[in-house]
């Protein structure tokens, strides 16, 4: 009366990189952070860099993380930046002139 009829499981992949994968960032662009940088927190101006703070969402990034998507700062003023009005203004702001000297007007992210 009832067959099964059990369907295979596609084998395809996703067409496109989930936002994690778009939000990590390689040593390639790690290191040329480090060098626009050169070691010291672009918001402080004071301490040693130890952290790559992303400037937007990961599911705002479009393919892959960028030098201008990042900042090099300090624990506290990643810290700052993240959980703060002023330090999200920062970050704004900060983006806007980087993607400005690169010569990525067009490519604002909101």
């Amino acid at each position: 009366m009832f067959q099964l009829n059990q369907v295979p499981k596609p084998n395809h992949k996703r067409n496109k990189p989930t936002a994690k994968q778009r939000g990590d960032i390689s040593s390639t662009v790690r290191n040329k952070l480090h060098e626009r940088s050169r070691g010291v927190c672009e918001r402080c101006k004071k301490e040693h860099a130890t952290e790559a703070a992303h400037t937007l969402r990961r599911m705002d990034i479009k393919v892959k993380t960028t030098v201008e998507d990042l900042c090099h700062a300090c624990h506290a003023c990643h810290e700052y930046m993240d959980s703060t009005l002023g330090g999200k203004v920062f970050k704004q702001t900060f983006k806007e002139r980087a993607y400005r000297r690169a010569g990525r007007e067009k490519e604002f992210y909101i």
